[in-house]
């Protein structure tokens, strides 16, 4: 189901897409516009002509954002284990497929499962318990996630979402006791993995304090794009999915101070606005920022 629901997805962003740029030169009334007939078909076989170019960026967005089976399983908390056990972990989990905008898991939810991303990317929200659900990070293939629940046997803390189309490697809480049976050693993997995420946390609580904006945000965005405080060896994100008022949310700042820094930082070819995401283009520059 998921997968139909993406590939409709797809469909109506790509129409989207085509229909605005069909529409966007009018403004108003087109009915008041010269020559609107062939103003319109003119529109409408750019428009059409164009299409392929969606398709194609759509197309290399979904293949650049993922890693092959193998490449997956030598990268990350998965690639630690011995041989016998990754190989039972790939055996017994299953691959689910999701599309642009689904939950993998909703905060307090049940927590028996443990999650490894094969393709796309997932953001992290997080509430205080008297706050609204707030982006706090987000993670790409190789990352393995949602071991704090099941080690301690309580609900989801954090919300898992997709940020587009997403294929994701589950192994359920009873096939991992299996596993266990044989290799008990594979407890002590999980708790190294919770371990690399509490470091990732605190690594971010401790961005949070930098009093300069500039810096905050610059720390942020690194550690946005798997660039800074990376304990799982996963791949980077050289596009972070993430809006303006998240980017504000998760930097600690004010929207306007936001939108001033990530204005310098364009001017200064650190980074590129597109479309509800930023694409880190120099993080050294970001790494200047930090060490200035």
């Amino acid at each position: 189901m998921a997968v139909v629901e993406s590939k409709m997805a797809v469909a109506k962003n790509v129409l989207r897409v085509s229909m605005n740029f069909i529409g966007r030169p009018f403004g108003g009334d087109v009915s008041r516009a010269s020559g609107k007939k062939n103003q319109v078909c003119n529109r409408a076989s750019l428009a059409f002509s164009g299409l392929p170019m969606v398709l194609i960026g759509i197309l290399y967005w979904s293949m650049t954002n993922k890693i092959s089976d193998e490449d997956f399983a030598a990268t990350g908390w998965l690639s630690t284990l011995p041989d016998p056990v990754r190989g039972s972990v790939l055996e017994k989990a299953r691959w689910r497929t999701f599309g642009p905008g689904d939950t993998v898991y909703a905060s307090g939810a049940a927590g028996n499962t443990l999650w490894g991303i094969g393709s796309g990317t997932i953001k992290m929200y997080i509430s205080a318990g008297e706050e609204h659900m707030r982006f706090c990070h987000a993670v790409g293939p190789g990352y393995w996630f949602g071991e704090l629940e099941l080690l301690l046997d309580l609900p989801r803390v954090i919300e898992m979402r997709t940020a587009g189309n997403a294929r994701l490697l589950c192994l359920q809480e009873q096939d991992l006791n299996k596993i266990a049976e044989e290799y008990p050693a594979l407890w002590r993997a999980v708790a190294r993995l919770a371990a690399t995420n509490e470091a990732l946390a605190i690594a971010a609580v401790d961005d949070l304090m930098l009093r300069d904006p500039r810096k905050r945000l610059a720390a942020t965005l690194l550690r946005l794009s798997g660039l800074r405080w990376d304990f799982q060896g996963k791949r980077d994100l050289p596009v972070v999915p993430v809006t303006l008022v998240e980017l504000a949310e998760v930097a600690n700042l004010s929207r306007s101070v936001a939108a001033k820094l990530v204005a310098e930082f364009v001017a200064e070819g650190m980074v590129a606005k597109e479309y509800g995401r930023l694409r880190i283009d120099r993080p050294d520059r970001l790494e200047l920022v930090l060490q200035s």
